[in-house]
């Protein structure tokens, strides 16, 4: 029997998981994980994620409301989506991007970029003003 099943997390406790929450189930999710911590916390610190992975069965679909919500580092977000493929599971994301699975490393490549660029500059800037 195919499942959705929905995951939510946040860094913080309070309205983010419950509008996650709300979101996923509207969008058909029969049950909602949720957990609180960072999106760049290693998969092993995260015994919901962990979990629901390993539950899911080959046509089930995990349902998030952003592709940030699985993970803000791009190596891990790839290697959860591979994880995916390989159980024969569907990623589903509610806002964003296309749900194309090129498309969401795409696009998570780009965010990472994009702030590391934001770093680099901020450091730049800091160093030139020490400097004078």
């Amino acid at each position: 029997m195919r499942t959705v099943i929905g995951y939510a997390r946040s860094a913080l406790t309070g309205s983010s998981l419950s509008q996650q929450r709300v979101a996923l189930l509207k969008a058909g999710c029969e049950a909602v994980f949720e957990e609180v911590c960072s999106g760049m916390s290693p998969l092993k610190e995260r015994p919901a994620l962990m979990g629901l992975i390993q539950d899911l069965c080959p046509g089930d679909t995990l349902a998030v409301c952003d592709r940030a919500r699985l993970s803000r580092s791009f190596v891990a977000f790839s290697s959860i989506l591979s994880d995916l493929q390989a159980r024969g599971v569907e990623l589903r994301v509610l806002h964003g991007a296309p749900t194309a699975q090129f498309q969401h490393l795409c696009d998570l490549g780009t965010n990472v970029r994009s702030r590391d660029i934001r770093r680099g500059i901020a450091r730049a800037k800091k160093a030139r003003e020490q400097a004078a």
